[in-house]
């Protein structure tokens, strides 16, 4: 039978999650909360002008849209706006932040972290979205200039024996043979996957060429796409027309 858990050192447990840190005109509290990408969320508690307390989180929630390559537009500010005020703060100059006097000062810092971290969570929200977006440019545009030639998530087994759905399959005149396969990488997490799909049908499919269309649009980490050129021929969306038409129209020479 396992030794009885003690509620004392249950409690001591999770506040050694907790770490408090004083500068000269604030204190910062790191919590037990934490964003996608796995830091923890701090919130900062200074002294107002007015006698009350300022608890922020130094826009650490929006940094974690900036970091992911996302715009702080207009719309999403709005929608960034609402959501602080669900959490009974506001969102101003891209930090969610909350005024409250000295004894308010506990819940404050769980409301700010809260609404903090719920912030950040849209980064991969809207990650999601421009990933699907993307998704669906990159078939729209094949289908414009491949036509009926065009297949997608079809299922094609690799040298592994493993099935991939891959994304769109060009097939050649007859519409009988893949000449292509086309994957769409929204962003750098979507790599591992297609490197290793790639990679596995490489062997299964020698003359099957494999092209990798990326957005071009979002930030990219140099090695990601040398890992890419590895398998696939990495091509940027905004230039991939040519790409495209290469493959599927290719110029016979007599």
């Amino acid at each position: 039978m396992s030794a009885r858990l003690s509620e004392t050192e249950l409690k001591a447990a999770c506040n050694s999650f907790i770490s408090v840190s004083r500068t000269d005109h604030s204190v910062e509290i790191t919590l037990p909360v934490i964003y996608p990408g796995g830091k923890a969320v701090s919130v900062v508690v200074e002294e107002g002008d007015d006698g009350q307390y300022v608890v922020h989180d130094a826009s650490q929630g929006e940094m974690q849209l900036t970091l992911s390559g996302i715009e702080v537009n207009k719309k999403l500010r709005h929608r960034l706006e609402l959501l602080a005020k669900q959490f009974g703060c506001s969102y101003n100059s891209g930090r969610v932040l909350t005024k409250c006097t000295a004894d308010q000062i506990p819940v404050a810092i769980v409301l700010v972290s809260n609404a903090s971290k719920s912030v950040g969570d849209h980064a991969m929200r809207l990650s999601a979205e421009q990933a699907d977006a993307f998704r669906q440019a990159v078939s729209d545009r094949l289908r414009s200039i491949v036509g009926k030639r065009l297949r997608e998530r079809e299922p094609i087994a690799g040298d592994s024996g493993q099935e991939y759905r891959v994304g769109h399959i060009i097939l050649d005149q007859n519409e009988k043979a893949p000449i292509a396969f086309v994957e769409a990488v929204p962003n750098s997490e979507a790599v591992p996957r297609k490197v290793s799909e790639f990679l596995d049908l490489s062997d299964q499919y020698p003359d099957v060429k494999r092209e990798a269309i990326y957005d071009d649009k979002v930030n990219w980490e140099n090695h990601s796409l040398l890992r890419l050129k590895r398998v696939s021929n990495p091509v940027a969306f905004t230039i991939s027309d040519s790409r495209i038409r290469a493959i599927a129209e290719p110029v016979i020479f007599v």
